[in-house]
């Protein structure tokens, strides 16, 4: 065979290529950065945009060789979150190839190859992730083009006409309220590819080129050629498994490019919220502002919503009528016990709610590129627990994401609890069956229905909610001695009383497919950490570990990093006073517990939970206080990588 030398420009960086002895790769000296982060700009239109400019351009030189009968095609894969090319679930990888997924191979048509390849989401075109647009409000170009779609028709024209002169508004309005119903109740929307409802992962990406002949090429199956097809298993089956497996090893017309691209994401805060009530009569927009608020330019650029909490009946308490001031005043154990009986019988009903008010809690400082939340204050007469909270807009499927942000305290400075439990989670972006999770089923069982199913509710194989936790409230470090093996009583240690606790938690709807899976108290290890990790019994939906760690060391200071990484195989969750000073804190995998595999959102809240979620808690949620100040929270940064 002819020596191969292939020149490769715009790769961001190259480290290993392989199976090419007889090729010589060179890179030239034009380099990219090493990492791409997405692009959030208008990203319910395309999804999120990765490599909007990644021209490629290939020199390839044969020698005498005739070029004539040759041909190509470039993959590529995330290498960072990803099954093993060869495991059963390879074909969940995300990898992709040319946008439009009916071209195959490329006939190579002279020396020089031009290439412009994006990573897009769902880039196999899978009709799953179709539908009609899941944008809940016009643009003002649908709006304009449904205007003129209207007054291009007499007698619709004339209608508008009369129906603004009957509800007393401008032609210009009544134009405008229909064209924006006729958008709503989908009239004017079409079927169209929703990519991001497979946005691509962040991390290393590789790439693939594969060089063949007509004859070789008519040896290649269909649907490794076309990535949209699927095999005789009605399965997709991943190209990297096909090219990269034993039997292709030794063929010097492929070239594997470990290292092509790394992403990452860095959410813009600076981009605003947007609040996502329906815009009508009653709609409270006394908070909103061009950083906050149902904008157009919001609704397509901000990365952030308002998180609002699913209240229930259950939310419902009877709570002593005192106010303390939890940052300053001193709220001792004595005094909590002395108000507890002094007020038995005075207690106040309270409902645990979100906020009536859109943005009345939450703003955005677009100097400090910050955003601010707060549980606000009680006054006497005026009782309230309200939980406060932000949300992503955007799914991904894996990541490491890692949270800088400064959040209220959960104990007062003489250890009693303030009602709050700090939470940063993961949790699915939809229900609809585009998002499923993988299936399961196994000796007769599968997902429970519903969070929060019961004993008796009947599995399914498949089902939506995924959710994934860190909360950190006052709790007890141990479990009921029910839980343990040996059934004996374990106590508080007195270490524990300045502490809060890390609850890690995976929310894997009681899937028994992993082999370990079990109930009680269990260990398991993480490089020279153990922790102990506990389900209830064989129908509980989530496993979950303590980790005790003190109140002052993650509220106090102006600042602490939370992380939590998310891979198909792991989940590792991690805190430390700096980004490079992490501490591992939780773990969990996949022998023990089902491991997530759609596409979720973050969520950071600062929330008031009931005890009886965290039995042998030391406190009640209706014994604590109401705070007379507001309980203020700043997220500083979100990145995913």
């Amino acid at each position: 065979m002819k020596r191969i030398t292939i020149y490769i420009l715009s790769l961001l960086f190259i480290v290993s290529c392989s199976n090419n002895n007889d090729n010589n790769i060179e890179t030239i000296t034009n380099l990219k950065k090493e990492t791409v982060t997405i692009n959030y700009s208008n990203k319910f239109e395309t999804g999120l945009i990765i490599t909007d400019d990644s021209l490629m351009s290939f020199t390839i030189n044969f020698g005498d060789r005739d070029i004539s009968d040759l041909y190509y095609k470039i993959y590529y894969q995330n290498e960072s979150y990803k099954f093993p090319n060869n495991h059963q679930y390879a074909s969940e990888n995300f990898y992709g190839s040319w946008i439009d997924t009916q071209i195959g191979f490329k006939k190579v048509g002279s020396k020089t190859i031009n290439e412009n390849i994006k990573i897009v989401g769902n880039p196999r075109d899978e009709e799953r992730y179709y539908s009609k647009t899941n944008r809940t409000k016009p643009s003002e170009k649908d709006i304009t083009e449904i205007i003129k779609r209207i007054k291009a028709s007499k007698e619709w024209y004339t209608e508008i006409k009369e129906k603004a002169k009957k509800n007393n508004i401008s032609e210009n309005e009544q134009l405008k309220k229909d064209a924006e119903w006729i958008f709503i109740n989908n009239k004017e929307q079409k079927t169209v590819n929703i990519r991001s409802r497979r946005n691509p992962r962040v991390g290393k990406y590789s790439l693939l080129i594969v060089f063949a002949d007509s004859k070789s090429l008519d040896t290649i199956p269909d649907y490794i050629k076309n990535i949209n097809l699927k095999n005789k298993e009605y399965k997709f089956e991943n190209p990297f498994g096909y090219f990269l497996s034993e039997k292709n090893k030794k063929n010097k017309n492929i070239i594997f490019i470990e290292d092509f691209v790394k992403v990452k994401a860095i959410l813009p805060i600076e981009n605003g919220i947007y609040i996502n009530y329906k815009q009508n009569e009653d709609a409270d927009t006394s908070n909103f502002n061009n950083l906050l608020g149902i904008s157009d330019k919001l609704f397509k650029d901000a990365a952030f919503t308002q998180y609002k909490h699913q209240m229930t009946h259950y939310d419902v308490i009877k709570n002593i009528p005192v106010l303390v001031d939890f940052q300053k005043d001193s709220y001792t154990p004595e005094e909590h016990s002395k108000n507890r009986e002094k007020y038995n019988n005075q207690r106040v009903n309270v409902n645990i709610s979100n906020s009536n008010s859109p943005g009345a809690t939450i703003n955005v400082d677009k100097e400090t590129k910050t955003i601010h939340f707060f549980n606000p204050a009680s006054k006497e007469g005026d009782y309230k627990k309200e939980n406060v909270g932000v949300k992503t807009r955007d799914g991904m499927t894996y990541g490491t994401y890692t949270i800088k942000a400064k959040m209220s305290n959960v104990l007062t400075k003489d250890n009693v609890w303030t009602g709050l439990t700090n939470a940063i989670w993961l949790i699915t972006e939809s229900f609809e069956p585009w998002n499923k999770r993988r299936r399961c089923w196994k000796d007769g069982k599968g997902y429970k229905p519903y969070y929060g199913a019961g004993k008796d509710a009947e599995t399914v194989p498949e089902m939506s909610y995924s959710e994934i936790d860190f909360e950190i409230v006052k709790a007890a470090e141990e479990w009921p001695y029910t839980s343990y093996p040996d059934k004996k009583v374990r106590q508080a240690p007195e270490s524990n009383k300045n502490k809060v606790m890390i609850a890690c938690t995976n929310w894997d709807m009681s899937c028994r497919m992993p082999e370990k899976y079990d109930i009680g108290v269990r260990q398991i290890a993480y490089k020279n950490d153990t922790f102990n990790i506990h389900r209830w019994n064989y129908w509980y939906d989530a496993l979950t570990l303590k980790t005790p760690e003190k109140d002052t060391e993650l509220f106090s200071g102006d600042y602490y990093y939370f992380q939590l990484e998310w891979n198909p195989t792991e989940i590792i969750w991690r805190v430390g006073p700096e980004k490079d000073k992490l501490r591992v804190v939780g773990y969990m995998n996949d022998k023990v517990t089902s491991i997530p595999n759609n596409q979720m959102l973050l969520v950071l809240t600062q929330e008031f939970h009931l005890t009886e979620w965290w039995p042998l808690c030391p406190f009640n949620q209706e014994d604590v206080p109401f705070s007379s100040k507001n309980m203020e929270g700043i997220l500083y940064e979100l990145t995913i990588e």
